[in-house]
């Protein structure tokens, strides 16, 4: 194994690799290879987290509640870790930070945010979009791209009176 750095300027795709090889014979002689090389797949970049949920629900001139399970998906620990969610009109967030100590490779934590759609609002997802700022173990702050969720927004279930409720003016025989 030899660790490579990658610009982040690179783009995905294959890159060949030369390098030489130094070793000790069997006689204690030191040795260096000829040239050699190697192809290497260079992916693309991962985001440095993940969202398990993609849509989210919330009512229509209702506050709810939004939880979203995010995931560590850079190869170290990060720490100090802060969620901020942004929206557009219909939907507006109160609640719209969250933190989260640390997390290690992979793993997982759930953050909320409290999303509240305008009563006007149509019955369709519409975009939250969460980034995240947080440090790495060299101690740099990087924040991520936005990730983006969709809230499907649906109407609230008409009110209806108990059977029992006559409007005024009517009477019963």
């Amino acid at each position: 194994e030899l660790p490579v750095e990658i610009t982040e300027n690179a783009g995905p795709g294959v890159r060949q690799f030369a390098y030489r090889v130094q070793y000790t014979d069997d006689d204690g002689d030191r040795r260096t290879s000829e040239r050699l090389t190697t192809d290497v797949r260079v992916a693309s970049e991962r985001k440095a987290f993940v969202v398990e949920r993609e849509t989210v629900s919330a009512t229509a001139g209702q506050s709810s509640v939004v939880e979203l399970n995010v995931t560590n998906n850079r190869g170290v620990t990060v720490t100090e870790i802060q969620a901020k969610a942004f929206a557009d009109d219909p939907l507006s967030v109160s609640d719209y930070q969250a933190f989260v100590a640390a997390l290690e490779p992979n793993e997982s934590a759930t953050i909320q945010f409290t999303v509240s759609p305008a009563g006007s609002a149509g019955e369709k997802a519409y975009p939250l979009s969460v980034d995240f700022l947080y440090t790495t173990p060299d101690g740099d702050t990087e924040l991520s791209e936005p990730l983006n969720v969709g809230v499907s927004v649906e109407r609230a279930p008409p009110s209806s009176l108990p059977s029992w409720v006559l409007p005024a003016g009517d009477t019963v025989n």
